[in-house]
């Protein structure tokens, strides 16, 4: 028998028992001997989670050693290309070719650079763009609701969640 199984058998006989359908003390005994099961179902649910949070405990860690290697592998990869492009123009060389590659020097499309003493709010407007974000101040509405303040469409909810120990 499954989980939702037993649960959905006990709840029947709930509703059984309400409705004057099912004797109590014979439904009592029945639930009685379904909980066993139902726990036992429960505990092995648990330990499949702990398995999994585990594994996957294990997999960060993993991913997290990769990212690392990856992280340094492409900062070596920048340093080292930033070294050639500086010496290649110090040099006064325009390319580097072997039978299996070839680096040439190229010229980056124009960009706009502004110096930090510049002050963006004396530019025109149409030299601008405003951005802004407006957001729900989510610890402020929780203060206003648990001091009684009632705001619609806001409310404090809280749901259950499992805790292992």
């Amino acid at each position: 028998m499954k989980l939702y199984e037993v649960t959905k058998a006990v709840e029947e006989i709930q509703v059984g028992v309400s409705m004057g359908e099912i004797d109590k003390e014979a439904a009592k005994d029945t639930i009685d001997s379904l909980f066993p099961v139902a726990e036992d179902k429960g505990k092995n649910i648990a330990a499949v989670v702990q398995n999994l949070e585990s594994d996957v405990r294990e997999m960060k860690a993993a991913e997290d050693r990769m990212a690392k290697r990856r992280k340094a592998s492409v900062a070596s990869i920048e340093w080292l290309k930033n070294y050639l492009l500086e010496n290649m123009v110090a040099l006064g060389w325009e390319e580097i070719s072997c039978p299996e590659f070839t680096v040439k020097l190229a010229n980056n499309p124009p960009k706009v650079e502004i110096d930090d003493d510049v002050e963006i709010g004396n530019l025109a407007d149409d030299w601008v763009t405003v951005k802004t974000t407006t957001l729900p101040n989510k610890k402020a509405l929780k203060e206003a609701l648990e001091s009684g303040i009632k705001i619609k469409g806001i409310r404090i909810v809280r749901g259950k969640r499992l805790k292992f120990a």
